[in-house]
């Protein structure tokens, strides 16, 4: 049995090459200028180059910073340097390291530490970045501070980089017909180790557009959500009234085939869940789902389950930096 609670993040979602256009939805605040940049987004780069120039001068200095700012300019910094926003590929790789910087007595961090934290937060997305073949890309570093050890701040950085699988498409059509889950391909067999999850995920990524040349500050992910959370009045195909994926009864288990319609049907209904769950002045930057199951010597219960990352775009001019 697959618990609900431990689960391993294999996700492909696949995204294509999009021209920025007016139509894409914008933070009311920018006031994008012929040339993709803000006002803002120029105020922004330059907070961060001067945090690098600080970090990375020989100069000791005895200044502080808050924790809650340390963590921003890191995160900041290692998206403007490393990462970049790309939906021409699609197979999505998860990693994470933790770091522990030393607090001042007034729970502040020297700058001297910081510099120490963001070459160690360097040398873990490198190490990341070159465990992965093929054509690749960061797509962003989230950094969290976790927990206090011994006067010392945890903080932990989950990265994204994406891969190629050069398939998939923008919308389901007559022959996608997808197993609910469990990596079991098309219905006819094919396809595996896809799923209707994965292929959910990697569709609803295709739609969303982007910045030409953009990385994310302030990256956070909503908690796992579960069918139960996204509630709703009916579902035309007779499965369990969510927004997500649900089915059961009593055993022997049923592997349901899901229509390209149904399919449509959960496509619609994360984009819904995207917008239910999205902070004020964020873009959504990637959708996760992926299947689980419960089964007991009385009944089977199939889900989706899925969290979604959502992040402030700022448009760069210059390509990511070398691992």
């Amino acid at each position: 049995m697959k618990s609900f609670k431990s689960y391993t993040i294999w996700v492909a979602a696949i995204l294509t090459t999009v021209t920025f256009l007016s139509s894409c939805k914008k933070d009311s605040e920018k006031n994008i200028t012929s040339s993709g940049f803000s006002q803002n987004d120029n105020r922004i780069i330059s907070q961060i180059e001067n945090f690098k120039v600080k970090i990375t001068s020989n100069l000791k200095s005895n200044e502080e910073i808050s924790v809650d700012s340390a963590v921003w300019y890191l995160e900041a910094a290692l998206n403007l340097t490393y990462a970049r926003a790309n939906n021409t590929r699609d197979i999505i790789n998860l990693d994470s390291a933790t770091i522990s910087i030393p607090l001042t007595q007034n729970n502040t961090i020297f700058f001297s530490d910081i510099a120490m934290a963001y070459a160690n937060l360097v040398d873990s997305l490198s190490l990341h970045y070159h465990a992965i073949s093929g054509e690749k890309g960061v797509i962003f570093a989230d950094l969290a501070a976790i927990e206090l050890v011994d006067n010392n701040m945890v903080i932990k950085m989950t990265d994204m980089i994406t891969t190629s699988s050069n398939t998939g498409f923008s919308g389901f059509g007559p022959d996608d017909y997808w197993r609910w889950g469990n990596n079991a391909g098309k219905c006819d067999g094919s396809m595996m180790p896809w799923d209707a999850a994965l292929k959910l995920a990697q569709h609803a990524n295709m739609g969303d557009c982007i910045l030409p040349i953009s990385c994310y500050t302030s990256v956070e992910q909503t908690p796992m959500i579960f069918p139960e959370d996204v509630p709703t009045d009916e579902n035309p195909f007779g499965y369990l009234p969510y927004l997500l994926y649900a089915a059961g009864g009593l055993n022997p288990p049923v592997s349901h085939c899901l229509s390209p319609d149904a399919m449509n049907y959960y496509l619609d209904g994360l984009k819904t869940i995207a917008n239910m769950y999205k902070p004020a002045g964020k873009q959504t930057i990637k959708y996760y789902c992926e299947s689980d199951f419960l089964v007991n010597e009385d009944f089977w219960y199939h889900i989706h389950r899925a969290h979604i990352t959502y992040g402030v775009p700022i448009a760069v001019s210059d390509p990511p930096a070398d691992l």
